[in-house]
């Protein structure tokens, strides 16, 4: 017959198995991991995607920006930036991007003199010097007039490809008939720059004037 000292060591016993803590398994240690892995991964492509619309957000402000005080120079003078500093006498070819300073900015919308349409042109916002008229690279904003001054296009780059207004079909651009061996591809979804320090750029969006 058991005792009571029996009993006793069989409870503490089974409290014994009961409360001993038990530790992770490699596998389970290696199925956490993998899981904190992938969940980083998507965190990191999802921030990654979220920067680069609000870079392009920032564009589109950027060309709406220019456009607003290219309309405000327009109805002061009747006519869009054209040449340089002088009149209109030839068509505008004016590229920019950091740090150099445009010709449309220092002759036309921000002079040293005069009235001041605009206080800074709109930089890219990753920073990027991929072109500069006195240079043979790319340039992520593009300001293009025609001879008369009636007419105008400001042309970037979007980096989302797959923003619906980069895929979409665009008005034709402005003032870039005497661009030579210019051209638009996919019906105006882009177009091709052919000549000048920009030549074989393609942008894939642009506001043109009214």
């Amino acid at each position: 017959m058991p005792t009571l000292l029996h009993f006793r060591s069989k409870v503490q016993h089974l409290e014994s198995n009961t409360c001993k803590p038990k530790g992770f398994t490699l596998i389970e240690l290696l199925i956490v991991i993998a899981i904190i892995s992938v969940l980083s991964a998507l965190g990191a492509v999802a921030y990654s995607r979220a920067q680069m619309k609000a870079r392009d957000t920032q564009r589109k402000s950027a060309l709406f920006d220019m456009a607003s005080a290219l309309q405000v120079y327009h109805n002061d003078r009747g006519y869009y930036p054209c040449f340089r500093a002088g009149p209109c006498s030839s068509w505008a070819w004016a590229g920019w991007a950091p740090p150099a300073t445009t010709t449309i900015e220092t002759y036309h919308l921000s002079p040293s003199s005069g009235p001041k349409y605009i206080v800074k042109v709109p930089i890219d916002p990753k920073g990027i010097n991929t072109c500069g008229e006195a240079t043979a690279t790319k340039l992520p904003y593009l300001f293009v007039s025609s001879i008369s001054g009636e007419d105008y296009t400001l042309f970037t780059l979007l980096e989302n490809t797959n923003d619906p207004q980069a895929t979409a079909v665009k008005p034709p651009p402005k003032g870039t008939e005497y661009i030579s061996f210019s051209e638009p591809l996919d019906g105006y979804k882009k177009f091709k720059i052919g000549a000048g320090s920009c030549g074989g750029f393609t942008y894939n969006y642009w506001v043109t004037n009214p």
